[in-house]
C-alpha cells in the first residue's frame, strides 16, 4: 500500500498539507469488507472508492488517441535463389514410359529442383527420384464368376482364391 499523496505534487498555493490523512491505495481487491471509506481501489485502468455498500468508479479509461504515423520503409532483403522445378511421370521406378505431361495411367512421379534451367529434360535427369504416388497395385479380383457367386479362399496361400456358389 502507498499513500495517495505520493501521486500528487504540491503547488505554491498550498498553505497547508491537505494530504496528511490521504487515503491509502489498495491494489486489486473488490471485497468491500477489506476497504474502508478512506481507501481507494486501483485496478488495471480505473480508480474506485467505497460509497456505502458498493464501489463507485472515480476514474476511468480515456478515449483512444489517434493513429500514429506510419514508420519508415525497411531496407530490402536479399534476393532469393532462383529454382527451376520439373515434374515427370513414368510407369515404374526406372522411368519407363517417361513423360513430362501428366498421365493418370502412370503410377510414378519424380520432382526435380535445379538452380539451372534444363531446356529438354530426359529420363536420366530423374534417376533416383521416382516415387509410386498411387500405392502398390494389389492382385485384385480374378476374372470369372457368375451372378450369385462369391470369391472365397481356395487354400491358406496368399491370393489363392476361387469363385464359389453358396
Amino acid at each position: 500500500m502507498r499513500k495517495l499523496s505520493s501521486l500528487f505534487k504540491r503547488t505554491p498555493f498550498d498553505d497547508y498539507d491537505k494530504f496528511n490523512n490521504a487515503p491509502t491505495v489498495i491494489k486489486e481487491t473488490t471485497d468491500l469488507s477489506q476497504i474502508s471509506d478512506k481507501e481507494i481501489v486501483l485496478n488495471d485502468k480505473d480508480l474506485f472508492v467505497r460509497k456505502g455498500n458498493e464501489l463507485q468508479q472515480i476514474g476511468g479509461s480515456g478515449k483512444a488517441g489517434s493513429k500514429g504515423e506510419a514508420g519508415k520503409q525497411g531496407s530490402s532483403g536479399t534476393n532469393g535463389i532462383s529454382a527451376f522445378v520439373y515434374i515427370a511421370y513414368a510407369s515404374d521406378a526406372s522411368g519407363t514410359d517417361f513423360t513430362m505431361t501428366f498421365d493418370s495411367a502412370l503410377d510414378y512421379i519424380a520432382i526435380l529442383a535445379s538452380a539451372t534451367e534444363i531446356t529438354s529434360p530426359v529420363v536420366t535427369d530423374f534417376t533416383g527420384l521416382w516415387k509410386n504416388y498411387k500405392g502398390i497395385t494389389g492382385v485384385g479380383v480374378p476374372p470369372g464368376g457368375t451372378t450369385g457367386q462369391i470369391l472365397a479362399k481356395a487354400s491358406n496361400a496368399d491370393y489363392d482364391t476361387e469363385w464359389i456358389t453358396p
